[in-house]
């Protein structure tokens, strides 16, 4: 398969890494977080689909001859923080919104919704290595979507679907976090929002540093247990 082909059906390669998500979920879940080992398996497995996503950016980024250093030329200015404020705000509020709605919680598809994290009885190096590969896991998954869905994807959708790449490229990064914890129709809009700033702004900078803020909020609950362990 070439190159041009690739391009072409980019959906599919979508699919194919949203059904290696379900998969890698699954596996997680079923290894369960019933005690240390478990836990630390399953964001190692997390980690290990995080650095595959990474990669593969990296691999369409360097094949569109173009160099990753590229997208970055762009800095994150003071005026700028005002964005990345505004796409976390508004953000959080419509997802919070939405999550809430009968019809939106039709679509909730998180399979960790009845699962119970084991936290007590850590000995304090276990919450260190936990709470440090946990971080790792947030970090690498932000740099790896943001390069996959806006670097790489993007140009690619851009190509033919011009000054409404940002519908399309918002729609493909939700349908992305269909198996995720994250209800992937509640953040629909924050997908659109992010896609629709790159747009206007081509800073891969300011998504980067929204969604790395975003993210830490929502995992803030599991992160403070390990800090406060």
């Amino acid at each position: 398969m070439n190159l041009s082909l690739k391009k072409e059906n980019w959906y599919l390669e979508l699919m194919i890494i949203v059904i290696a998500i379900l998969a890698i979920n699954l596996s997680v879940a079923l290894i369960g977080f019933n005690n240390v080992l478990s836990i630390i398996t399953g964001q190692m497995i997390n980690l290990a689909g995080f650095v595959s996503l990474l990669f593969l950016a990296r691999f369409h980024i360097k094949n569109n001859s173009n160099q990753l250093l590229y997208y970055f030329k762009n800095k994150l200015l003071i005026s700028d923080l005002l964005l990345v404020a505004l796409l976390i705000i508004s953000g959080r509020i419509c997802y919070n919104i939405l999550i809430e709605t009968e019809f939106v919680k039709l679509f909730n598809l998180d399979i960790f919704k009845n699962k119970q994290f084991f936290i007590s009885h850590l000995s304090r190096f276990e919450a260190i290595i936990i709470f440090s590969i946990s971080n790792a896991v947030l970090l690498l998954g932000v740099i790896a979507e943001e390069l996959y869905f806006r670097c790489y994807l993007f140009d690619i959708q851009h190509k033919r679907f011009k000054n409404y790449t940002w519908i399309v490229n918002g729609f493909s990064w939700s349908i992305y976090h269909v198996f995720s914890l994250t209800n992937f129709l509640a953040f629909l809009p924050t997908c659109l929002m992010y896609s629709y700033i790159y747009q206007r702004r081509r800073n891969i900078c300011i998504t980067i540093f929204a969604h790395l803020i975003n993210n830490f909020i929502a995992f803030y609950p599991m992160i403070k247990a390990y800090m406060t362990h």
